[in-house]
């Protein structure tokens, strides 16, 4: 989005290719949420916030931008999600 990367995985096995992922990712590891919600803030490409469902019970997303719902919804890897309008 206006030219900076959102989201980056690899094709390979779907791990996250950005440190921002990657770190999201280990912090969560060292705790056992799967019984805890959460509350994401801005929704990026979608790719930690996939991963992250996998962890929790539930996330919620606040994403105020269309766009960024809908490259996320068609492109990557938001099969896993409910997306609801605005």
């Amino acid at each position: 989005v206006d030219g900076l990367s959102q989201s980056c995985i690899n094709k390979n096995d779907g791990a996250q290719a950005l440190g921002y992922g990657a770190l999201i990712n280990t912090l969560f590891d060292k705790y056992d949420v799967s019984e805890k919600k959460l509350l994401v803030i801005g929704l990026g490409g979608g790719t930690v916030v996939a991963d992250l469902a996998k962890k929790f019970r539930h996330v919620d997303v606040v994403e105020i931008d269309p766009k960024i719902v809908s490259v996320a919804k068609n492109i990557l890897i938001m099969e896993i999600m409910e997306v609801s309008p605005p």
